[in-house]
């Protein structure tokens, strides 16, 4: 909880899984688990909603986006409450990190997405040449580069 003291609602903060960065918008509501509720468009829940800060992180460690933005904290939380369920989730054409861009005032993509669409394939195909198309490797190779590229892309 001691973490929490550097973050105020309406700030953007994301949370890293293995292959990708997850984003959200932290609420000015408490939850019941006494942190305060992120606001995300995920696949678990397929659209934007309010959740508690445990069930969207999952345990997770929670940094600060470096995303930026012409607007204040409490006018991205304005614009991201007014989403809450109007938004479905969508990997490709609307997910957290097109959201939470949305509620910033810039273009609503995902840079995640749209470099992996570019280095994944690439790697695969890389490694399908060089391991003689064994299966195994160039899937490996595969989730190395959506790893290293979600990691890099991710403000």
């Amino acid at each position: 909880m001691n973490q929490l003291k550097n973050f105020i609602a309406g700030q953007i903060i994301k949370i890293r899984y293995d292959l990708y960065t997850h984003y959200a918008v932290i609420s000015d509501r408490l939850g019941d688990d006494g942190y305060p509720m992120l606001i995300d468009n995920a696949a678990a829940t397929g659209t934007i909603s309010e959740r508690s800060w445990s069930a969207a992180t999952n345990g997770r460690p929670v940094t600060r986006s470096g995303l930026k933005s012409e607007f204040s904290p409490q006018e991205v939380l304005t614009c991201a409450k007014s989403l809450i369920g109007r938004k479905h989730y969508s990997l490709l054409n609307f997910n957290c990190e097109s959201f939470v861009r949305e509620t910033l005032g810039l273009k609503p993509i995902s840079k995640q997405v749209a470099i992996s669409c570019i280095t994944v394939p690439a790697a695969m195909y890389a490694a399908h040449k060089a391991f003689g198309g064994n299966s195994w490797l160039t899937g490996v190779a595969g989730l190395l580069a959506m790893a290293a590229t979600t990691q890099t892309v991710a403000e």
